[in-house]
């Protein structure tokens, strides 16, 4: 009888719970924060260790600029989470929170552990974008080419390294990054359209291996 009146207590809360969440998305799609944060709020004083609501409490927080709040939601929504699909993006949120707050050496640890203990090429990817913003340009460009090593048909670090390059008016390296996208993956358009910006035809000649400076046509950029 204690069993049965344990099941049906315990399947009460899971359904409390998972309506208050439903009644949280409801408002926010309806750009009502404050009830959304309400019916949140109450899903995780019902249950502490539901993650999915610490998580969707901490985007709240970041959508109302309460970056603190936020980074106390998502580190509790790490340390309780059960499904590891929505480990990356509750660290990205985590690490949104650091940002905000320029907590620029809480930031760096909560990337450089996510490196080590997953170690994917979004993680590296993650850390890259973070140190880029912090101005930390040689920690970046390392970051991204670990993202690359470990994605290697995927051109995005490339393309990011070039907007990391472009940020600081690095012209040689920016154009040196669209090139490594370029061989990674010709079929995407979008190196290919950034060499353009820069007077470049992406051709046979710049599909060499960037290691050895490919022969480009330089062109005006009205010719094309």
């Amino acid at each position: 009888m204690l069993i049965c009146v344990m099941f049906v207590c315990l399947a009460g809360c899971q359904f409390s719970n998972a309506l208050w969440r439903r009644q949280g998305h409801d408002a926010v799609r309806a750009k009502d924060l404050q009830t959304a944060e309400d019916r949140f709020g109450r899903a995780v004083a019902r249950n502490p260790t539901d993650w999915r609501a610490h998580f969707h409490l901490g985007l709240i927080h970041l959508e109302q600029d309460r970056a603190t709040e936020a980074e106390q939601s998502f580190e509790r929504a790490l340390s309780v989470c059960s499904d590891p699909n929505y480990v990356p993006a509750i660290i990205d949120g985590l690490a949104e929170s650091l940002a905000r707050q320029q907590r620029a050496e809480r930031l760096a640890e909560v990337l450089r552990d996510a490196c080590v203990r997953y170690g994917t090429s979004y993680d590296y990817l993650r850390q890259g974008r973070y140190l880029a913003r912090i101005h930390d340009v040689d920690g970046a460009n390392l970051a991204f080419r670990k993202a690359a090593r470990f994605a290697p048909g995927d051109p995005v670090p490339y393309l990011e390294m070039a907007d990391l390059y472009e940020s600081i008016n690095d012209r040689g390296r920016a154009i040196e990054a669209l090139r490594r996208a370029y061989l990674t993956d010709p079929a995407d358009r979008r190196a290919a359209e950034r060499l353009r910006g820069y007077g470049i035809v992406p051709g046979p000649t710049i599909a060499l291996s960037p290691e050895k400076e490919p022969t480009v046509v330089e062109i005006e950029p009205t010719d094309y």
